[in-house]
Protein backbone atom coordinates (compact mmCIF):
# COMPACT_ATOMS: atom_id res chain seq x y z
CA UNK A 1 0.00 0.00 0.00
CA UNK A 2 3.04 2.29 0.48
CA UNK A 3 3.29 3.71 -3.06
CA UNK A 4 -0.41 4.38 -3.35
CA UNK A 5 -0.39 6.35 -0.10
CA UNK A 6 1.87 9.15 -1.33
CA UNK A 7 -0.99 11.18 -2.72
CA UNK A 8 -2.82 10.96 0.58
CA UNK A 9 -0.26 12.69 2.78
CA UNK A 10 -0.88 16.22 1.48
CA UNK A 11 -4.60 15.74 2.04
CA UNK A 12 -3.95 14.52 5.58
CA UNK A 13 -1.75 17.52 6.32
CA UNK A 14 -4.42 19.92 5.07
CA UNK A 15 -7.06 18.15 7.11
CA UNK A 16 -4.92 18.36 10.24
CA UNK A 17 -4.48 22.10 9.74
CA UNK A 18 -8.22 22.60 9.29
CA UNK A 19 -9.41 20.08 11.89
CA UNK A 20 -11.06 22.80 13.79
CA UNK A 21 -10.97 25.61 16.25
CA UNK A 22 -13.69 25.86 18.86
CA UNK A 23 -17.13 26.00 17.32
CA UNK A 24 -20.24 27.50 18.88
CA UNK A 25 -21.99 24.13 18.50
CA UNK A 26 -19.33 22.25 20.47
CA UNK A 27 -21.03 20.42 23.35
CA UNK A 28 -19.36 21.24 26.66
CA UNK A 29 -18.51 18.40 29.01
CA UNK A 30 -16.79 17.58 32.27
CA UNK A 31 -13.16 18.75 32.57
CA UNK A 32 -13.45 21.22 29.67
CA UNK A 33 -11.90 24.60 30.53
CA UNK A 34 -13.99 27.65 29.61
CA UNK A 35 -12.81 31.22 29.28
CA UNK A 36 -15.54 33.77 29.98
CA UNK A 37 -15.35 37.49 29.22
CA UNK A 38 -17.83 40.33 29.49
CA UNK A 39 -17.21 43.40 27.36
CA UNK A 40 -16.25 46.42 29.48
CA UNK A 41 -16.02 44.32 32.65
CA UNK A 42 -12.41 43.08 32.98
CA UNK A 43 -13.01 41.95 36.58
CA UNK A 44 -15.53 39.42 35.28
CA UNK A 45 -13.04 37.60 33.09
CA UNK A 46 -12.61 34.05 34.36
CA UNK A 47 -11.14 30.71 33.29
CA UNK A 48 -13.16 27.88 34.79
CA UNK A 49 -13.07 24.09 34.66
CA UNK A 50 -16.34 22.23 34.29
CA UNK A 51 -16.75 20.12 37.42
CA UNK A 52 -17.54 16.42 37.65
CA UNK A 53 -21.21 17.29 38.17
CA UNK A 54 -21.21 19.41 34.99
CA UNK A 55 -21.21 22.89 36.50
CA UNK A 56 -19.06 26.01 36.72
CA UNK A 57 -19.08 28.57 39.53
CA UNK A 58 -19.00 32.07 38.04
CA UNK A 59 -18.96 35.44 39.73
CA UNK A 60 -22.06 36.21 41.82
CA UNK A 61 -24.12 33.90 39.67
CA UNK A 62 -22.90 30.90 41.64
CA UNK A 63 -23.10 27.39 40.28
CA UNK A 64 -24.27 27.15 36.66
CA UNK A 65 -25.01 23.81 34.91
CA UNK A 66 -23.23 23.81 31.55
CA UNK A 67 -22.40 20.18 30.65
CA UNK A 68 -24.47 19.07 27.68
CA UNK A 69 -24.92 22.63 26.42
CA UNK A 70 -23.26 24.03 23.32
CA UNK A 71 -20.78 26.88 23.70
CA UNK A 72 -23.41 29.18 22.19
CA UNK A 73 -25.99 28.00 24.72
CA UNK A 74 -23.55 28.59 27.60
CA UNK A 75 -22.96 32.11 26.27
CA UNK A 76 -26.71 32.78 26.08
CA UNK A 77 -27.31 31.34 29.54
CA UNK A 78 -24.69 33.57 31.18
CA UNK A 79 -26.00 36.56 29.22
CA UNK A 80 -29.54 35.96 30.47
CA UNK A 81 -28.41 35.50 34.08
CA UNK A 82 -26.34 38.71 34.01
CA UNK A 83 -29.13 40.64 32.33
CA UNK A 84 -31.49 39.60 35.12
CA UNK A 85 -30.61 42.37 37.54
CA UNK A 86 -26.82 42.61 37.21
CA UNK A 87 -25.88 44.29 33.92
CA UNK A 88 -27.71 46.13 31.16
CA UNK A 89 -27.30 44.45 27.75
CA UNK A 90 -24.16 42.49 28.65
CA UNK A 91 -21.98 41.31 25.78
CA UNK A 92 -20.68 37.89 26.80
CA UNK A 93 -17.94 35.87 25.16
CA UNK A 94 -17.32 32.18 25.91
CA UNK A 95 -14.69 29.97 24.38
CA UNK A 96 -13.16 26.62 25.22
CA UNK A 97 -9.53 27.18 26.18
CA UNK A 98 -8.77 23.52 26.86
CA UNK A 99 -10.63 20.55 25.41
CA UNK A 100 -10.67 17.71 27.91
CA UNK A 101 -14.17 16.19 27.86
CA UNK A 102 -13.96 14.31 24.59
CA UNK A 103 -10.79 12.29 24.09
CA UNK A 104 -10.09 9.53 21.60
CA UNK A 105 -7.18 7.14 21.41
CA UNK A 106 -5.50 5.99 18.21
CA UNK A 107 -2.84 3.28 18.15
CA UNK A 108 -1.11 1.06 15.63
CA UNK A 109 0.42 2.07 12.31
CA UNK A 110 0.34 5.86 12.68
CA UNK A 111 3.31 8.15 13.21
CA UNK A 112 2.12 9.71 16.47
CA UNK A 113 -0.10 7.22 18.34
CA UNK A 114 -1.72 8.47 21.50
CA UNK A 115 -4.73 10.22 23.03
CA UNK A 116 -6.20 13.27 21.33
CA UNK A 117 -8.84 15.72 22.63
CA UNK A 118 -11.66 16.52 20.23
CA UNK A 119 -12.27 20.19 19.51
CA UNK A 120 -15.55 19.33 17.81
CA UNK A 121 -18.36 16.98 18.80
CA UNK A 122 -17.09 14.33 16.38
CA UNK A 123 -14.18 13.88 14.01
CA UNK A 124 -13.92 11.69 10.93
CA UNK A 125 -11.35 8.91 10.82
CA UNK A 126 -9.17 10.50 8.15
CA UNK A 127 -8.90 13.70 10.20
CA UNK A 128 -7.94 11.72 13.29
CA UNK A 129 -5.26 9.91 11.26
CA UNK A 130 -4.00 13.33 10.19
CA UNK A 131 -3.79 14.51 13.81
CA UNK A 132 -1.75 11.39 14.56
CA UNK A 133 0.80 12.33 11.89
CA UNK A 134 -0.63 10.16 9.12
CA UNK A 135 -0.23 6.44 8.60
CA UNK A 136 3.16 4.76 8.65
CA UNK A 137 3.47 3.84 4.97
CA UNK A 138 5.96 1.06 5.66
CA UNK A 139 3.79 -0.71 8.24
CA UNK A 140 0.14 0.15 7.62
CA UNK A 141 -2.16 -2.78 6.99
CA UNK A 142 -5.49 -3.08 5.23
CA UNK A 143 -7.94 -2.24 8.01
CA UNK A 144 -8.74 0.12 10.86
CA UNK A 145 -10.76 -0.98 13.87
CA UNK A 146 -12.94 1.43 15.85
CA UNK A 147 -14.27 0.34 19.25
CA UNK A 148 -16.98 2.66 20.48
CA UNK A 149 -16.67 4.20 23.94
CA UNK A 150 -13.71 2.07 24.96
CA UNK A 151 -10.70 4.42 24.99
CA UNK A 152 -10.31 4.17 28.77
CA UNK A 153 -11.03 0.43 28.91
CA UNK A 154 -8.60 -0.87 26.29
CA UNK A 155 -4.86 -1.12 26.81
CA UNK A 156 -2.80 0.68 24.17
CA UNK A 157 -0.84 -2.59 23.78
CA UNK A 158 -3.93 -4.67 22.93
CA UNK A 159 -3.34 -7.35 20.32
CA UNK A 160 -4.90 -6.67 16.96
CA UNK A 161 -6.25 -10.22 16.83
CA UNK A 162 -8.13 -9.62 20.11
CA UNK A 163 -9.54 -6.28 18.99
CA UNK A 164 -10.84 -7.78 15.76
CA UNK A 165 -13.19 -10.06 17.70
CA UNK A 166 -14.90 -7.38 19.81
CA UNK A 167 -18.63 -7.09 19.16
CA UNK A 168 -18.82 -3.29 19.32
CA UNK A 169 -16.07 -2.98 16.73
CA UNK A 170 -16.46 -1.04 13.46
CA UNK A 171 -14.14 -2.22 10.68
CA UNK A 172 -12.85 0.23 8.06
CA UNK A 173 -11.27 -0.79 4.75
CA UNK A 174 -8.19 1.45 4.60
CA UNK A 175 -7.51 0.53 0.98
CA UNK A 176 -10.87 1.95 -0.06
CA UNK A 177 -10.54 5.01 2.19
CA UNK A 178 -6.94 6.04 1.51
CA UNK A 179 -6.37 4.74 -2.01
CA UNK A 180 -9.78 5.01 -3.63
CA UNK A 181 -11.17 7.98 -1.69
CA UNK A 182 -14.30 6.06 -0.67
CA UNK A 183 -15.93 8.49 1.78
CA UNK A 184 -18.32 5.78 3.01
CA UNK A 185 -15.30 4.31 4.84
CA UNK A 186 -14.52 7.66 6.55
CA UNK A 187 -16.41 6.77 9.73
CA UNK A 188 -17.22 9.30 12.46
CA UNK A 189 -15.19 9.08 15.67
CA UNK A 190 -16.79 10.10 18.97
CA UNK A 191 -15.35 11.00 22.35
CA UNK A 192 -14.24 7.86 24.16
CA UNK A 193 -13.62 5.82 20.99
CA UNK A 194 -10.51 3.64 20.56
CA UNK A 195 -9.01 3.31 17.07
CA UNK A 196 -6.39 0.82 15.93
CA UNK A 197 -4.73 1.11 12.52
CA UNK A 198 -3.73 -2.40 11.51
CA UNK A 199 -0.17 -3.48 10.84
CA UNK A 200 1.05 -5.25 7.72
CA UNK A 201 3.34 -7.33 9.94
CA UNK A 202 0.36 -8.69 11.90
CA UNK A 203 -1.56 -9.35 8.70
CA UNK A 204 1.43 -11.25 7.31
CA UNK A 205 1.43 -13.44 10.43
CA UNK A 206 -2.31 -14.05 10.06
CA UNK A 207 -1.78 -15.04 6.43
CA UNK A 208 0.95 -17.53 7.28
CA UNK A 209 -0.08 -19.22 10.52
CA UNK A 210 -2.79 -21.27 12.23
CA UNK A 211 -3.34 -21.05 15.99
CA UNK A 212 -4.19 -24.01 18.24
CA UNK A 213 -5.19 -23.41 21.86
CA UNK A 214 -6.97 -25.01 24.78
CA UNK A 215 -6.52 -28.60 25.95
CA UNK A 216 -3.60 -29.56 23.69
CA UNK A 217 -0.06 -30.46 24.82
CA UNK A 218 1.68 -27.84 22.66
CA UNK A 219 -0.59 -24.84 22.06
CA UNK A 220 0.70 -22.10 19.77
CA UNK A 221 0.92 -21.06 16.14
CA UNK A 222 1.77 -23.42 13.30
CA UNK A 223 2.84 -22.57 9.73
CA UNK A 224 -0.01 -22.62 7.26
CA UNK A 225 0.34 -24.64 4.08
CA UNK A 226 -2.12 -25.43 1.34
CA UNK A 227 -4.28 -28.44 2.21
CA UNK A 228 -3.74 -28.25 5.97
CA UNK A 229 -6.71 -29.63 7.92
CA UNK A 230 -8.08 -29.25 11.44
CA UNK A 231 -7.12 -32.73 12.63
CA UNK A 232 -3.67 -32.52 11.04
CA UNK A 233 -2.70 -29.31 12.84
CA UNK A 234 -4.11 -30.54 16.17
CA UNK A 235 -1.97 -33.67 15.77
CA UNK A 236 1.01 -31.36 15.21
CA UNK A 237 0.18 -29.76 18.56
CA UNK A 238 0.28 -33.19 20.23
CA UNK A 239 -3.37 -34.15 19.93
CA UNK A 240 -5.58 -33.38 22.91
CA UNK A 241 -5.06 -33.90 26.62
CA UNK A 242 -7.08 -36.21 28.87
CA UNK A 243 -9.04 -33.16 29.98
CA UNK A 244 -9.88 -32.15 26.42
CA UNK A 245 -13.24 -32.47 24.71
CA UNK A 246 -12.22 -32.93 21.04
CA UNK A 247 -15.77 -33.27 19.70
CA UNK A 248 -16.54 -29.79 21.03
CA UNK A 249 -13.58 -28.15 19.30
CA UNK A 250 -14.19 -24.95 17.36
CA UNK A 251 -12.52 -23.09 14.51
CA UNK A 252 -12.69 -19.27 14.66
CA UNK A 253 -12.30 -17.71 11.22
CA UNK A 254 -12.14 -13.94 10.72
CA UNK A 255 -13.05 -12.65 7.27
CA UNK A 256 -11.75 -9.56 5.44
CA UNK A 257 -14.60 -7.50 6.91
CA UNK A 258 -13.49 -8.36 10.45
CA UNK A 259 -16.50 -10.59 11.08
CA UNK A 260 -15.64 -13.83 12.89
CA UNK A 261 -17.43 -17.09 12.11
CA UNK A 262 -17.17 -20.08 14.46
CA UNK A 263 -17.19 -23.58 12.95
CA UNK A 264 -17.71 -26.80 14.87
CA UNK A 265 -14.97 -29.42 14.49
CA UNK A 266 -15.73 -32.86 15.96
CA UNK A 267 -12.10 -33.96 16.00
CA UNK A 268 -12.66 -37.35 17.63
CA UNK A 269 -15.28 -38.28 15.02
CA UNK A 270 -12.99 -37.00 12.26
CA UNK A 271 -10.15 -39.20 13.52
CA UNK A 272 -12.53 -42.21 13.60
CA UNK A 273 -13.52 -41.58 9.98
CA UNK A 274 -17.10 -40.70 10.89
CA UNK A 275 -16.81 -37.17 9.53
CA UNK A 276 -14.69 -35.50 6.84
CA UNK A 277 -11.76 -33.40 8.01
CA UNK A 278 -12.08 -29.62 7.70
CA UNK A 279 -9.71 -27.68 5.40
CA UNK A 280 -8.20 -24.67 7.14
CA UNK A 281 -7.63 -21.11 5.99
CA UNK A 282 -4.79 -18.78 6.98
CA UNK A 283 -5.37 -17.17 10.35
CA UNK A 284 -7.79 -19.84 11.63
CA UNK A 285 -7.82 -20.39 15.39
CA UNK A 286 -8.66 -23.88 16.69
CA UNK A 287 -9.79 -24.24 20.29
CA UNK A 288 -10.10 -27.60 22.07
CA UNK A 289 -12.17 -26.90 25.20
CA UNK A 290 -11.96 -28.67 28.52
CA UNK A 291 -14.40 -31.51 29.07
CA UNK A 292 -17.44 -30.56 31.15
CA UNK A 293 -17.38 -33.95 32.92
Amino acid sequence: MAKSLKGVFLLLALLAASSGLAQDDYIVGERDVLNIQVMGEPDMTATLTVSANGTITYWYLGEIPVAGLSVQQVKEKIHDLLADGYLVSPVVGVKVSEYRAKEVEIQGSVNRPGTYPLTTNTINLIKLIALAGGVNAERVGSYAYIVRGSAQKISSSIKETDLATMENRVTVDLGKLLNQGDVSEDKPIYGGDFVLISSRDIEDVKRNFIWVEGEVPRPGKFPYQEGLTALAVVIQSGGWTDLGSPNRATISRTGPDGKTDVLRAKLKDIRAGKRPDIPLKPGDRITVPQSIL
